[in-house]
C-alpha cells in the first residue's frame, strides 16, 4: 500500500528513539532541520556568529549549538571543531552566504530560535537578525 523508502534516507533522531523507547532531549532546533550537511555546517557557522553578537555566549545557546550540530547529524570533525570553538571562545569562519540564501526561511527560523533560547533578547542580536535578513537579500521586517 505505501512505497517502501529507499534505505539511505535519513531518519528523524526521534523517530529513531521512538522505535527504541529511548528519547532523547530535543533540541529546540527540531522543526527547522535542513536536509543538506553543507546547508547545516553553514547554518552552524551563522548560529555561533549570533550566539556571540552580544559577547556573550549563555551555557543555553552553547547546548542549543551542540544538540542542534548533533541532531543534523553533523560528521565528526565538524562536531569536534564547533565544540572546541565553544570551549575556548572561539568564533567558526563565517557562513557561506551563497548557501544560506537558497533557504532563507530555514536560516531565519533557526536564527530566531537561538535567539530565543536564553530567554533574552539583546538588541544586538535585533540588529543582527536584521542584518542577517539583508545579507540574505530579504526585505526589512515590518
Amino acid at each position: 500500500m505505501y512505497a517502501r523508502l529507499p534505505e539511505r534516507t535519513r531518519h528523524s533522531p526521534v523517530d529513531e528513539h521512538t522505535r527504541t523507547g529511548d528519547a532523547p532531549k530535543q533540541s529546540p532546533f527540531a522543526m527547522t532541520i535542513p536536509i543538506d550537511d553543507a546547508f547545516h555546517i553553514e547554518l552552524l557557522k551563522l548560529l555561533l556568529h549570533v550566539a556571540w553578537s552580544d559577547d556573550d555566549l549563555d551555557p543555553s545557546e552553547a547546548r542549543a549549538l551542540l544538540g542542534a550540530a548533533r541532531q543534523w547529524n553533523l560528521p565528526p570533525v565538524e562536531l569536534q571543531r564547533l565544540e572546541r570553538c565553544l570551549e575556548k571562545g572561539e568564533r567558526l569562519p563565517a557562513p557561506n552566504l551563497g548557501l544560506l540564501r537558497q533557504r532563507p526561511d530555514d536560516v531565519l527560523s533557526t536564527v530566531r530560535t537561538l535567539i530565543g533560547c536564553d530567554a533574552r533578547i539583546q538588541r544586538s542580536e535585533e540588529e543582527m537578525l536584521a542584518e542577517i535578513r539583508e545579507l540574505l537579500g530579504l526585505p526589512p521586517a515590518g
